[in-house]
């Protein structure tokens, strides 16, 4: 049995004192604690605000005036209005009654606090050619430089 301890002592002594067991034993510790601090704060919605640009190229001019109407800031907040009713029509009734009303408009006020801040720009159509791929039948269009 002592044969047994002193082998076994030996191979503990060997495993622990490899380069790869001391760096996992160093680097496993501290990338748990990066993760406890960093993924919460990527994870928290809090101050979430969608602010840019969307780029409306439309050759005909047909669509940008729906596109506007679309993302306006009244539209935007009766989606988000009709999405709340309907969640709210989708819950239980033992929740609906547990959930006071003025607490029900206040769910609907917080999830229409973080609407995004978004500009339209319209942009003229590039010129377009047709190339035929190799082999393809499919048609690609390309933008030309002038």
């Amino acid at each position: 049995m002592r044969k047994v301890f002193l082998v076994a002592g030996r191979e503990f002594i060997a495993t622990v004192s490899t380069k790869a067991f001391i760096i996992g034993l160093l680097i496993m510790p501290m990338f748990l604690g990066v993760a406890a601090l960093v993924f919460p704060r990527l994870l928290n919605p809090r101050n979430f605000k969608t602010t840019g640009e969307v780029a409306i190229v439309n050759p005909s001019g047909k669509a940008a005036e729906d596109i506007r109407l679309a993302f306006s800031q009244e539209r935007v907040a009766e989606r988000r209005d009709a999405l709340a009713r309907q969640v709210m029509n989708q819950t239980p009734e033992a929740v609906r009654q547990a959930v006071p009303a003025e607490r029900a408009g206040q769910m609907t006020a917080v999830a229409t606090a973080g609407a995004a801040d978004l500009r339209l720009v319209e942009r003229p159509a590039a010129r377009t050619s047709s190339v035929r791929r190799r082999g393809c039948s499919n048609r690609v269009s390309r933008n030309i430089s002038p």
